[in-house]
């Protein structure tokens, strides 16, 4: 079976913890995906009980344009904000794989 989900903005939120030589700074954070577009495809099979299970699941997922803002930022880490978002796109490119990995494991 194959899925297609489209996500005209999707927002994250979370709490951070940041440490680094001269200072520390925690808080909340967003992150804004627009245009997400989630693929996915799996088998499924009719377990002994008669659910139904999915299994050997495959996902991606793409999107337009990333934004972070991360609150309580001194001006070194608001920097490095800057730099995330401005090649935020090709930072998860990166990382990608990784969360993929984790989603298709765990799902």
């Amino acid at each position: 079976v194959s899925v297609t989900v489209k996500i005209d903005i999707l927002n994250i939120r979370g709490l951070y913890e940041a440490s680094y030589w001269w200072n520390k700074s925690n808080g909340n954070f967003t992150v804004e995906l627009k245009n997400v577009i989630i693929q996915g495809i799996a088998k499924l099979q009719v377990g002994r009980d008669g659910k139904l299970y999915a299994e050997d699941i495959d996902m991606d997922l793409t999107f337009e344009e990333i934004s972070v803002d991360f609150t309580n930022l001194d001006s070194f880490a608001m920097l490095f904000q800057s730099v995330i978002n401005s090649i935020g796109s090709f930072l998860f490119d990166s990382i990608k794989p990784y969360i993929l990995k984790e989603v298709n494991t765990n799902v």
